[in-house]
């Protein structure tokens, strides 16, 4: 059997037979507009209502209302300097594509092992010195061998963590965001 979905139904396809293989091909990539909205939106709530564009050395010009090429062209270093700023862009690009676009009731609170809840949305980023988890939007540092069982939606098994780490995953939990095993 096939069931085709049209794009832009969500769906998650889960066997219900152990003769069988299942196959989801496809994503929801967001718009350039939802992209430029969200990074926007995610440096606005950084910035301080005093920030504001400065033109001190402005030159009287005869037509106050033309808008001149070097105008055009601070304000463009200021969009192009926030958009340089590495370390906001990777917080930022995590937070969005992790952010859940429909919420899943919470799961029940898991007995031994636990695996990411099928509707949550989880990525990494690796840096020098730490592991940046993004889960339905949220940030937390943890080690890249949890980052790597989370995103993996496989079962594992807490204790085999650090104290730190099983302090994020307890955090999940309570959030709902793992589940038993079985309902992996």
């Amino acid at each position: 059997d096939m069931l085709y979905l049209p794009p832009n139904i969500a769906h998650w396809g889960i066997s219900q037979s152990d003769d069988c293989i299942t196959y989801s091909i496809g994503f929801r990539a967001p718009s350039h507009s939802e992209i430029l909205l969200g990074f926007s939106h995610f440096v606005a709530e950084e910035l301080s209502a005093d920030q504001r564009f400065s033109d001190p050395d402005l030159p009287l010009q005869q037509d106050p209302g033309e808008i001149k090429p070097w105008v055009l062209a601070r304000y463009k270093q200021e969009l192009q300097a926030l958009l340089s700023d590495e370390e906001r862009l990777t917080e930022w690009f995590g937070r969005f594509v992790t952010e859940v676009k429909r919420q899943t009731p919470p799961s029940v609170e898991p007995p031994e092992g636990v695996c990411l809840n099928p509707g949550c949305r989880a990525a990494y980023v690796v840096q020098a010195d730490s592991t940046l988890l993004f889960v339905n939007g949220e940030l937390a540092e943890c080690s890249l061998d949890l980052a790597r069982a989370i995103c993996s939606y496989q079962p594992f098994a807490p204790e085999e963590f650090s104290a730190e780490d099983q302090e994020l995953i307890e955090q999940l939990q309570e959030a709902g965001w793992l589940n038993d095993p079985e309902d992996c």
